[in-house]
């Protein structure tokens, strides 16, 4: 069973004799130092000039290291790290690992790194079986400062309140870190607040990995510190809109937020259902046309209710036309359009009313699933109209089984009807109902209501 990771804060007594790296050289049966595992922060070991900068984790040394032939109370990293300026100030933390391979994990008291300072460490391990040589060097510079909150600006989206955005454009945006030295970058967002590529602790025999913090989504690299950046965005959605921006040094730290309103025009497409009556067979005929203004549109992507996006590509004359599956529900159906140039516009919604049905109830013969009724036992079956903008049925048109298709005219002021009828079979049964308009034509889809006769 394994015991808890203890650290333990020695201090050295005496100034380091050499700060240069001694190698691995080991004899086979002897503790050795993987100089490949040994990170800083959450990056590789590096002896580079000028030295890596590191942020919020650079108090995390790690290392992995082996030994095939220790025998007992497995492996004790010691980790020693100096000012550069200051060798005689070294300090060291001891950690425990158990396995070969296995990171250990020095985390340094909150004394030992000053922002602004550079620093040197290396590591040993000693098992059972000896102790390793030295590791090589790493060396970083500790920052812990925010750099300058910076300026934002834009050639085509004036600040809001005032003029508007045009439709249909891309929005291009200048951050200026207004000379100073410590911004490498920016990160933006619009609405809402930038995100940065965060650290990921891996397994025991994993180091922690920390990526560089202006390589992910929605960051811009400055060319030289101090300087601007231009960037393309395409707005998220229509109306009052933020873009949200951060600076950001080079070890991860960021600078205030600034915020910069600006107006996007609606852009959305056209969504015309083209039929003109009642969609049967749970099809709905949609067309799609750009918004006046927009460059030439090559695609559309569009979601209806819950159901997955959807890619279709637009005709030569920028339309399309597509066939949905509603499943007999009505639902939303959020389109956007998307230009030859990459531009995506505004979200259009359109509410799909489909699939109008007869509602049927009965009071003996309930559709619930279990058997009711009986062979000669009559029932009741009241056809219901849905809504209609034309108003309620003339009639409705009915056949129950192994029967001829019956015609009743609706007998209330909701366009109502009740029909009789006595089962001559046991078993499943089912009942198919459409209502009538005045004029002769289906006023509805054709409704199966379907029910289990006792025996």
């Amino acid at each position: 069973m394994r015991l808890p990771k203890l650290f333990t804060i020695l201090i050295a007594g005496c100034v380091l004799a050499a700060l240069s790296p001694l190698g691995t050289a080991q004899a086979a049966s002897g503790p050795t130092i993987d100089n490949t595992s040994l990170t800083n922060g959450g990056r590789p070991c590096s002896a580079t000039t000028p030295p890596v900068v590191l942020g919020g984790f650079a108090s995390y040394l790690q290392a992995a290291g082996s030994d095939d032939t220790y025998t007992y109370s497995g492996f004790d990293y010691t980790f020693t790290i100096w000012p550069v300026a200051d060798p005689a100030a070294a300090r060291s933390v001891i950690d425990h690992a158990y396995d070969s391979g296995e990171i250990a994990t020095a985390r340094l008291p909150a004394d030992v790194l000053t922002d602004g300072g550079s620093y040197a460490w290396r590591v040993q391990l000693t098992t059972s079986n000896g102790t390793s040589p030295w590791s090589p060097v790493c060396t970083f510079r500790y920052d812990y400062t925010a750099p300058a909150a910076p300026s934002i600006s834009s050639a085509n989206y004036p600040p809001f309140p005032g003029a508007l955005g045009p439709v249909g454009q891309f929005a291009q945006f200048t951050f200026d870190a207004g000379g100073d030295l410590d911004t490498a970058g920016f990160a933006y967002s619009w609405n809402v607040e930038p995100g940065v590529s965060g650290c990921v602790w891996g397994s025991v025999f994993e180091p922690l990995a920390c990526p560089d913090f202006l390589s992910g989504p929605d960051t811009v690299r400055l060319a030289s510190p101090g300087g601007t950046a231009t960037v393309t965005l395409n707005p998220v959605s229509h109306g009052p809109q933020t873009l949200l921006v951060a600076a950001l040094d080079a070890a991860g730290n960021r600078s205030e937020l600034v915020r910069y309103e600006t107006y996007v025009p609606y852009s959305g497409p056209t969504v015309t259902q083209a039929d003109s009556r009642p969609i049967c067979g749970n099809i709905a005929r949609v067309i799609f046309s750009p918004h006046p203004g927009l460059t030439p549109v090559s695609s559309y992507t569009y979601a209806f209710g819950q159901g997955p996006a959807v890619t279709v590509p637009a005709d030569a004359d920028g339309t399309a036309q597509v066939s949905i599956k509603e499943n007999q529900e009505s639902g939303n159906l959020a389109v956007t359009s998307i230009g030859a140039n990459g531009f995506r516009s505004s979200t259009a919604n359109h509410w799909l009313n489909v699939n109008p049905q007869v509602s049927v109830y009965s009071n003996v013969y309930t559709n619930y699933g279990q058997p009711v009724g009986g062979v000669g036992v009559t029932g009741k079956f009241t056809f219901q109209p849905p809504f209609s903008e034309s108003g309620p049925p003339a009639a409705f048109s009915y056949r129950f089984p192994n029967g001829p298709t019956r015609t009743v005219a609706a007998t209330d002021e909701f366009g109502s009807a009740t029909v009789q009828w006595a089962p001559t079979r046991a078993g499943q049964q089912t009942l198919t109902v459409q209502s009538i308009n005045a004029d002769g034509s289906p006023g509805a889809c054709t409704t199966s209501y379907t029910f289990t006769v006792a025996r």
